[in-house]
C-alpha cells in the first residue's frame, strides 16, 4: 500500500539531503495554499517567501562522473569527488514542458548522478521544497494527468487487473467483454455481459516498486475472487496474473482507438531501458500498431488482452479508509467523482495532510476559496471531509 510504499522508500533514497538557500527554516511548519489574483500558489513548509527562492540538493551520486546535465536555464550543478551539488532557482519552472522535472531526474540517473531508484524521491524532494502554482505540482513532475492516451508506471503507485473467471476456458466465444477509455482521470473500464460461462471476477492488486538494478517490478499485494455472490481471497492470481507484463525500467500503458464509433480500444504494455527509447517505442507502436509482437518486437511490447481492465493508481486516505485513486486527480474532483452529491464548494470541516520529508504536513487554506480543490493528489495525502462517504 502506499504508506508502506513511501516508508520504504524513504530508506532507499536516504542518499539524497536536502538544504534551502534564500529561505531560512522555521522549523516544523504547514503547507500553505495563497489565492492570488494570477494563480493559487501552494507554499511548503518553512518557506517564507513564495517568490524568489532557490534550494540547493547534495547528491550522493551512484558512480564517479564528470558532468552531471543542468537540464535549462535556472539550475546550476557542480560536481565533486563523492557528491553532486544541484541548486534550482524558481526561475526554473517558468515556460517548462509538462513532466520535465521527471526527465531531469531521469538523465540525472543515467548519468550515475543519483543512485537508481532515487529519481522520483529527488522530485518529490523537490517538489517540497520550492513555491508552486497549486495546479502545477502534478503537471512540473509527470506531464498532464492521466489522459485517454497513455498512463506511465512509477514506483509507489497501485496496478489493478480485473479479469472474468470462466467456467471452460475453452469457450471463450459466448462470453461479451467490452474495454473502452472512459475521459479524464477514469482510465479503463472493463464490462462483461452476462454469459453462461462466466462464473464471477477476479481483481489482484499490484505495488510497482523498483529492483536493485533501478528496473520496475510488480509486488503482488493480493487477489480476490468474487463469484456466486461471495468473495474469497486466493494465494495466487489466475485470471489476473500479472507475467504478461513487460520488464524494463522504464513501462507505460497505451491506449489505442480500434473502432472509433464506438471507443474501443486496444492497450499495449511498451518498455524501455531509457526514456528516450520508451518515447520512441511508444511512437513507433501507436502508428504500427502490429510491431507489438512477439516476432517483432521481442519482450518489450505486450499486447493486453481485452478481456482483462488495467489501471494505475495512487492511494489517499479518505476519513480514516484507504482509497484508490488515478494519479493528480485535483481534491474537488476526487471528491465530486466518488464520494457523495459533489464538492462544489469546500466542504465544511475540510483537512488535508500531505507527505513532507518524510512526515505528514497539515495543508492551510482559507475555506472561503476553492483554491484547494485544484490540488492535485500525488498519493499519500491524508483527508478529512465529514458528511463525504463512499458511493
Amino acid at each position: 500500500m502506499i504508506s508502506k510504499s513511501f516508508g520504504a522508500a524513504a530508506i532507499l533514497f536516504g542518499a539524497i539531503w536536502l538544504s534551502s538557500l534564500g529561505c531560512a527554516a522555521r522549523g516544523h511548519g504547514t503547507y500553505r495554499v495563497l489565492d492570488r489574483p494570477d494563480r493559487a500558489v501552494l507554499v511548503p513548509p518553512d518557506v517564507r517567501d513564495p517568490l524568489g527562492n532557490a534550494v540547493t540538493l547534495t547528491l550522493r551520486p551512484a558512480a564517479r562522473q564528470t558532468e552531471c546535465p543542468a537540464h535549462g536555464p535556472g539550475i546550476d550543478v557542480t560536481t565533486g569527488r563523492n557528491k553532486v551539488r544541484v541548486s534550482i532557482r524558481q526561475q526554473a519552472f517558468a515556460g517548462r514542458q509538462g513532466g520535465w522535472l521527471l526527465r531531469w531526474a531521469d538523465a540525472l540517473g543515467d548519468k550515475g548522478c543519483l543512485p537508481r531508484g532515487s529519481e522520483l524521491r529527488f522530485v518529490r524532494t523537490v517538489l517540497e521544497a520550492l513555491p508552486l502554482g497549486v495546479r502545477e505540482t502534478y503537471a512540473v513532475a509527470f506531464g498532464q494527468p492521466v489522459t485517454s492516451r497513455f498512463t506511465d508506471f512509477h514506483p509507489g503507485r497501485i496496478l489493478k487487473i480485473v479479469g472474468p473467471v470462466l467456467r471452460d476456458e475453452a469457450e471463450r466465444a459466448d462470453l461479451k467483454v467490452e474495454a473502452a477509455v472512459q475521459d479524464g482521470f477514469r482510465g479503463l473500464s472493463l464490462q462483461v455481459r452476462s454469459s453462461e460461462n462466466l462464473l464471477g471476477y477476479e481483481e489482484s492488486r499490484y505495488v510497482i516498486a523498483t529492483d536493485a538494478a533501478g528496473d520496475l517490478r510488480l509486488d503482488h499485494d493480493y487477489t480476490r475472487l468474487y463469484r456466486n455472490g461471495e468473495m474469497t481471497v486466493p494465494e495466487r492470481p489466475t485470471a489476473t496474473d500479472a507475467g504478461f507484463v513487460p520488464g524494463g525500467r522504464f513501462l507505460r500503458m497505451i491506449y489505442l482507438t480500434r473502432v472509433a464509433e464506438t471507443g474501443d480500444h486496444d492497450v499495449l504494455l511498451v518498455s524501455g531501458a531509457t526514456r528516450t527509447e520508451l518515447e520512441a517505442r511508444s511512437e513507433a507502436v501507436s502508428d504500427d500498431p502490429g510491431m507489438c509482437q512477439e516476432s517483432r518486437s521481442g519482450d518489450w511490447c505486450t499486447r493486453v488482452s481485452r478481456d482483462l481492465s488495467l489501471n494505475v493508481f495512487v492511494t489517499v486516505t479518505l476519513n480514516g479508509i484507504e482509497v484508490d485513486t488515478a494519479p493528480g486527480i485535483p481534491l474537488g474532483q476526487f471528491l465530486h467523482n466518488g464520494f457523495g452529491l459533489g464538492a462544489p464548494a469546500v466542504p465544511d470541516e475540510l483537512q488535508v495532510r500531505r507527505p513532507y520529508r518524510n512526515r505528514m504536513a497539515a495543508v492551510e487554506f482559507d475555506p472561503r476559496s476553492t483554491a484547494i480543490l485544484s490540488l492535485p493528489l500525488l498519493g499519500g495525502e491524508r483527508i478529512l471531509a465529514p458528511g463525504f462517504r463512499r458511493d
